[in-house]
């Protein structure tokens, strides 16, 4: 996602009459539900050995 689209959001939730702090809320755990899969999935691969060699 390019720094643009993340900085023009919580202006895009104001003109549309929506509280930015509520709306993006769901947003900022989506994103950190991801990186806590990927790390996990990371680690798993790593310890079992299951990374390209």
């Amino acid at each position: 996602m390019r720094r643009y689209d993340v900085n023009v959001l919580p202006f895009l939730l104001t003109r549309l009459k929506l509280d930015p702090a509520t709306a993006s809320a769901p947003l900022i755990t989506s994103l950190a539900d991801i990186a806590g899969v990927m790390i996990y999935s990371s680690i798993a691969t790593w310890y079992l050995g299951l990374g390209a060699t």
